[in-house]
């Protein structure tokens, strides 16, 4: 995975910034949503699908997720239902699998933003020298 990510200067003020566990969920959910949509294959039963996943979202697991966060697994759900509830993720779930979607990813990530500090790399390094 490359890229970056924006976070606004309004997640200071917010609950999830108010506890480490709920910023490191936070960021871990914003880093790992795609950039752009994908086919995923996943594993159910014996067999496979494949799986759209769109922009901003991505397959959760709550297992890999406790691997990953070094955070109870049910402490990871109860915030991501409590994030839910804020209007900041969309839980879409089924039998096999579960997709987690950043809700607002594209207003806040937006791709015409990189042309714009293309364009002013160069202003800032000419000020800089």
């Amino acid at each position: 995975m490359s890229g970056w990510i924006k976070l606004h200067r309004s997640l200071l003020d917010s609950q999830i910034f108010a506890s480490e566990k709920g910023l490191k969920i936070w960021v871990w959910i914003l880093l790992k949503a795609n950039h752009s949509g994908k086919f995923t294959p996943i594993k159910i039963g014996k067999g496979e699908t494949v799986v759209k996943v769109e922009r901003g979202s991505f397959i959760f697991g709550r297992f890999k997720a406790e691997e990953a966060l070094n955070i109870d697994g049910s402490t990871i759900y109860k915030w991501i239902k409590r994030m839910e509830e804020m209007g900041m993720v969309e839980i879409q779930s089924n039998s096999h699998y579960t997709i987690l979607t950043v809700c607002k990813y594209n207003e806040y990530n937006d791709l015409d933003d990189k042309e714009v500090a293309a364009n002013e790399q160069p202003l800032n390094n000419q000020v800089a020298t």
